[in-house]
C-alpha cells in the first residue's frame, strides 16, 4: 500500500492543474449555453474564477495529502480504506468530466486527465482489494465512511470556494 499511497494526490494535481487553467476560459465562452440548458450546472459554477477554484484545489490537496501521510505513517488498514474512498471519489469525479463533456458534446478542460486517470484509478483499486488484510464487509464500510468523507469535504472545499468569491469580489468593488 505504502508503494501506491503518494500516486492518489499526484494525479489529483494533474487533474486539477488541467482544470485550474482551462475551465474558467472554458466556462467564460459556454456561460449563456449553460445558464439556458444546465441551469443547476450554472448554479454550481458562477461563483468559480481561477482564484476562488485555486483555494479550492489547495484545500482538498492539503486534506488528501494529510490522509496520505497519516496512512503512511501509521500504515493503519482503516486509514487506508478511508484512502479507498478518497480514491473511488476520484474516479467519480472524473467520470462526471467524462460525462459533461459527452453532454456537452466537446472537450471541457478537465477531459484529458480523466481520460488518462481513470485507467490508473482503476488498476489502483484493483491492486489495492487483491493486497487488503481487511475483511470485504469491513473494507466495503470504512471505503463508504472515506467516500462520505470526501464528498463532504468537496462540499466544504466549495463553500470556501464561494466565500473567497465573495471576499475577492467585495475587494475588488
Amino acid at each position: 500500500m505504502e508503494a501506491y499511497v503518494w500516486l492518489l494526490p499526484l494525479i489529483f494535481v494533474f487533474h486539477s492543474l488541467e482544470e485550474i487553467i482551462g475551465f474558467g476560459l472554458w466556462l467564460k465562452g459556454q456561460t449563456e449555453e449553460i445558464n439556458k440548458k444546465y441551469p443547476f450546472i450554472f448554479r454550481r459554477y458562477r461563483y468559480f474564477t481561477t482564484e476562488s477554484f485555486t483555494i479550492n484545489f489547495t484545500w482538498q490537496l492539503i486534506v488528501l495529502t494529510a490522509i496520505c501521510a497519516i496512512g503512511y505513517l501509521t500504515n493503519n488498514n482503516i486509514v487506508w480504506a478511508i484512502w479507498m474512498g478518497g480514491l473511488f471519489a476520484l474516479m467519480i469525479h472524473f467520470g462526471v468530466h467524462i460525462f459533461i463533456s459527452i453532454l456537452f458534446n466537446q472537450y471541457v478542460p478537465s477531459l484529458i486527465t480523466s481520460i488518462l486517470g481513470m485507467p490508473i484509478l482503476i488498476w489502483l483499486a484493483i491492486t489495492i482489494f487483491k493486497t487488503s488484510v481487511l475483511s470485504d464487509i469491513i473494507e466495503i464500510v470504512f471505503i463508504f465512511i472515506g467516500l462520505l468523507f470526501f464528498i463532504a469535504n468537496y462540499f466544504l472545499a466549495k463553500w470556501i470556494m464561494k466565500k473567497f468569491f465573495s471576499w475577492q469580489n467585495k475587494e475588488k468593488a
